[in-house]
């Protein structure tokens, strides 16, 4: 938890956050639509 608040502390002050995924693990894909995407969202 402590390392996930500084995450998001940083994803707040950042002007640009680049998220990429391994084009031949999908999970790395669905890892992308299932926990960051709506991880950052709640940050707005």
């Amino acid at each position: 938890p402590e390392d996930r608040n500084k995450v998001a502390a940083e994803c707040k002050i950042a002007d640009v956050v680049v998220l990429t995924h391994q084009c031949d693990r999908q999970e790395t894909l669905d890892r992308l639509s299932t926990f960051w995407l709506p991880e950052l969202r709640r940050l707005e």
